[in-house]
């Protein structure tokens, strides 16, 4: 299992793209990754999980917080 560093770009600005971390956590952990860890409320998160490449799991987050706060 790897560790993986998400800095999700352009979260939480001033009137746009608001996400709770609480939100962020769980969805992350709903996608099978484990010891999730939010940073304040920048968007930016590191996480455990068994996805086997970086490409992978951005597509992964990239295709959910589309579904999700799109």
């Amino acid at each position: 299992m790897a560790t993986y560093i998400g800095l999700l770009r352009a979260v939480n600005l001033p009137g746009h793209n608001k996400i709770a971390m609480a939100d962020l956590r769980d969805v992350l952990t709903r996608l099978g990754m484990r010891d999730v860890v939010t940073l304040l409320q920048s968007g930016n998160f590191v996480c455990r999980s068994d996805v086997r490449s970086s490409p992978e799991l951005e597509r992964l987050v990239e295709e959910t917080a589309t579904n999700n706060w799109g």
